[in-house]
């Protein structure tokens, strides 16, 4: 299984990556920020921006999330599935 690795590290001109990005969020002014995170599936490098490719369509990773690792993502279950016999 594959690690996650810092974002400075991800191939921008490698095929869909697995991209991890964080953000603060808070429910209302009386609650504090808290950090979350995200995983975003199937992204690629474009425009000098990671772009998110699932199901053909081509969806920004939003402004207020900032990718901070990636990994190459999981082979299919049947891949699996093969391997074992």
């Amino acid at each position: 299984m594959s690690e996650w690795l810092p974002i400075d590290s991800a191939p921008k001109d490698a095929g869909p990556l697995d991209i991890w990005a964080v953000q603060w969020h808070q429910e209302n002014k009386k609650t504090p920020a808290v950090k979350v995170g995200r995983r975003f599936a199937d992204c690629e490098w474009r425009d000098r921006e990671w772009v998110c490719v699932s199901h053909g369509l081509g969806i920004l990773i939003e402004v207020e999330w900032t990718p901070t690792h990636w990994m190459p993502p999981p082979n299919p279950p049947w891949n699996q599935e093969n391997a074992n016999g």
